[in-house]
C-alpha cells in the first residue's frame, strides 16, 4: 500500500485535516453564492449539518444538493489530487471524509439523520 514511503500516521493525520478543511471551506462558499443565487435565508451552518436541509421537494434542498455536489467535484477533487497523489489512497480519504462528516452531522443536529 505505501511501496517504498515511510508509513507516517501525522502525514496522514495532516492529509486528512487539510481535506476535511478544504471541502468545508469550498461548501461553505459554494452554499454561499449558490443561496445568494437563489435567494435562499437558510443558514449555511444548518444546511451543511442538518439533513433536513438536503431533500429534493424543496428548492433550498436543490440549492443544497447541488452545491454538496459542486464542492465535491471541484474544490475538493482538486484538493485530493493536490495533497493525497496517490489514487490508491483517494478512495480512502473519500471515504474518510464522509464518516468524519456524518460523524460531526450527528454532533451537530444531536441525532441521527
Amino acid at each position: 500500500f505505501y511501496g517504498r514511503e515511510v508509513f507516517s500516521p501525522w502525514l496522514i493525520m495532516m492529509q486528512i485535516v487539510m481535506l476535511q478543511s478544504s471541502f468545508y471551506i469550498s461548501l461553505s462558499l459554494v452554499l454561499f453564492l449558490a443561496n445568494e443565487l437563489a435567494g435562499v435565508h437558510d443558514s449555511v451552518l444548518d444546511q451543511m449539518f442538518q439533513p433536513e436541509h438536503t431533500t429534493f421537494t424543496t428548492v433550498p434542498g436543490w440549492v443544497t444538493a447541488a452545491a454538496f455536489v459542486t464542492a465535491s467535484l471541484g474544490p475538493y477533487l482538486a484538493a485530493l489530487v493536490l495533497f493525497i497523489r496517490r489514487a490508491k489512497k483517494c478512495l480512502d480519504y473519500t471515504a474518510t471524509l464522509y464518516i468524519v462528516h456524518v460523524v460531526i452531522c450527528v454532533w451537530y443536529s444531536q441525532g441521527l439523520p
